[in-house]
């Protein structure tokens, strides 16, 4: 006995399409089978590109501490703290004191650069010659500083930044 040829019905109410291998429903006309894709196609599409985009992040955080540490000597886990004060300088500049995004930018960068090589000169490059964990414990306490110094500063409950409405639109609708 052969198969249903095209458009013969199949038991259950569906119609087989033998030339590309779908089976459609002919109560909500859903495609599923093999070059419908469906919804588990789109899933591990999904997933890969969600495990590529943290492979990258974690591969730039990797730069990050190799960079820093053939740059200093030292091994620095206080550089993502670092990168936050430098977030909250421009957040502050921008919000509480209505300055430009890139001028508070440019701000941000210089500020946090000009305390970075502070804390340098004064704390880290005490430490060089030191044992290696000695190095780590004093950035992992300053990284622990810096969270409670923000925490202080810039409060620790989350908060919703609204874009400001483009020229021509009003809200987040298009004006007509």
């Amino acid at each position: 006995m052969t198969g249903p040829k095209d458009g013969a019905t199949v038991s259950g109410g569906r119609s087989c399409c033998l030339s590309c291998d779908r089976v459609t429903s002919r109560r909500t006309g859903a495609t599923a089978g093999v070059a419908g894709g469906g919804p588990a196609l789109d899933t591990i599409l999904q997933l890969a590109l969600n495990g590529l985009a943290v492979g990258c992040i974690y591969g730039l955080v990797a730069l990050g501490f190799v960079l820093i540490y053939k740059a200093t000597e030292l091994v620095n886990f206080a550089q993502g703290d670092l990168l936050m004060l430098g977030a909250f300088v421009c957040y502050m500049f921008v919000v509480w004191y209505g300055v430009g995004y890139w001028a508070a930018f440019a701000l941000a960068v210089a500020i946090v650069a000009l305390f970075g090589a502070v804390l340098d000169a004064t704390l880290l490059r005490r430490v060089i010659g030191q044992p290696q964990f000695a190095v780590v414990m004093l950035t992992i306490g300053l990284g622990a500083m810096f969270r409670s110094f923000a925490s202080m500063i810039w409060g620790s409950r989350s908060t919703r930044c609204r874009p400001r409405s483009a020229p021509g639109r009003r809200g987040s609708a298009r004006s007509a």
